[in-house]
């Protein structure tokens, strides 16, 4: 066969350590930590989330330092292994880099929290079928779950599914 000069005619790909490349807004560029743990999400595998730094035995590769500027974005590149198989080269990933951490802290489910007039609020089981609305000072996301400033205090019931519903309810 004819081939070109320029023409690839095959790749070798070694899929058992693997890049993955994140971009991360100039505007969040003071919010990342010296070295920002990260975690992602697959499409192909949606109910699986693979940690890249921590327990997954990744490192941090580097942080650009030129802003792309159609995206307003800078590339973090993380290098992890892929024991599994399951990355693949040019796979589309979503990645959650860490800004802050909070530990020993009330948090709640997403779910739990129910926006009123634009305003974050919970609702608290007072006793039987009695519920109070309580507004919230929250804090950092992960994972699906939301810290709690203000508003909740550790012990106390708070309504995670059905909060829509007993708001409704509230306004009748």
């Amino acid at each position: 066969e004819h081939l070109d000069a320029q023409q690839e005619v095959f790749r070798i790909v070694n899929i058992e350590h693997v890049w993955v490349e994140a971009g991360i807004s100039e505007f969040d560029l003071a919010k990342l930590a010296e070295d920002p743990g990260a975690t992602m999400t697959l499409p192909a595998y949606p109910d699986r989330r693979f940690d890249i730094i921590n327990g997954g035995g990744g490192r941090l590769v580097n942080i650009g330092s030129i802003v792309d500027p159609e995206t307003r974005t800078i590339t973090v590149v993380y290098e992890m292994p892929n024991p599994e198989g399951l990355f693949r080269a040019g796979i589309l990933a979503n990645v959650h880099r860490e800004t802050s951490t909070a530990k020993n802290v009330v948090a709640l489910p997403e779910k739990a929290i129910v926006k009123d007039s634009g305003r974050p609020t919970a609702y608290v089981l007072i006793d039987g079928e009695h519920f109070q609305r309580r507004e919230l000072v929250l804090g950092i996301r992960d994972n699906g779950f939301v810290e709690v400033k203000g508003g909740v205090v550790e012990g106390e019931r708070v309504v995670t599914r059905g909060a829509y519903a007993i708001k409704l309810a509230s306004l009748s």
